[in-house]
C-alpha cells in the first residue's frame, strides 16, 4: 500500500493501483467503499485504510472518485474528508 499515492478525487482504477492486494470491495448505492488491511483479522490488523468512493450520476462504477479515506498507516492516524 502507498498512502502517499492516495489522494482525494483520483478515480477508482487508480486507487486500485496505489492500494495493490489484498483490498475488499463494498457496494452501497451511489457509493463505493474499499477497505486494505496488513492482517487477516480486524483486531491483528496494524495498518488499515478505508476508502470511500463516489459515483459521478451517468457514470460507470470506473469513474467513481475518491471521497473519503481514513485509517492507519506506519503508526499515524490518516484522515481526508
Amino acid at each position: 500500500m502507498r498512502i502517499e499515492d492516495v489522494r482525494i478525487g483520483m478515480k477508482e482504477t487508480e486507487l486500485r493501483a496505489a492500494l495493490g492486494a489484498p483490498y475488499r470491495v463494498q457496494l452501497a448505492g451511489a457509493s463505493m467503499v474499499y477497505r486494505w488491511q496488513d492482517a487477516h483479522k480486524d483486531a491483528d490488523a496494524c495498518q488499515w485504510l478505508r476508502v470511500r468512493l463516489r459515483r459521478i450520476r451517468g457514470q460507470a462504477m470506473a469513474h467513481a472518485v475518491v471521497d473519503q479515506v481514513e485509517g492507519r498507516c506506519n503508526g499515524k492516524a490518516i484522515s481526508m474528508p
